[in-house]
């Protein structure tokens, strides 16, 4: 299983493209991941890059049904539906769909943050302004409140 960490500040290209990094690509060679992303709309709107490999085993949890309840049935459209593969070029580029980048407010400055299993694409405005209000200590404190290992 990849790893994915840091931040990276990356700019779209007049076709959307964008140059995965270098640190990404290396990870996902080490893991043996596969080279294909998924590009998937997430909870607020949030734009995530997500490896095959981990894709995979995330859908591999919903359990599918003849008889799915309604909500099971809601959240698999949705999920699929916001989601699409991006298969990355020889030069480690990626298109991103010009659907997923309005729904998710980026422009083409964006900032990539390694978010362990997955990959959020951020605009880079709003991520700067995020991270100016941003308390890692308080961070800590609420996701230990909440019963999270943090430890």
């Amino acid at each position: 299983m990849s790893l994915l960490v840091g931040e990276y500040e990356c700019t779209l290209d007049a076709k959307n493209r964008l140059m995965v990094p270098a640190d990404f690509r290396r990870e996902l060679d080490r893991g043996n991941a596969g080279s294909r992303w998924y590009a998937i709309l997430h909870l607020q709107d949030r734009l995530w890059l997500m490896p095959e490999d981990e894709f995979a085993r995330e859908v591999a949890k919903i359990r599918p049904t003849l008889l799915p309840k309604d909500e099971q049935l809601d959240f698999v459209r949705a999920l699929f539906s916001r989601s699409q593969v991006i298969e990355p070029d020889k030069q480690g580029r990626v298109v991103l769909p010009e659907k997923l980048l309005l729904r998710a407010k980026l422009g083409k400055d964006v900032t990539l943050v390694g978010m362990g299993r997955y990959v959020e694409v951020n605009d880079r405005a709003a991520w700067l302004a995020e991270q100016q209000r941003a308390n890692f200590d308080e961070s800590f404190r609420k996701a230990r409140q909440a019963g999270i290992e943090v430890d």
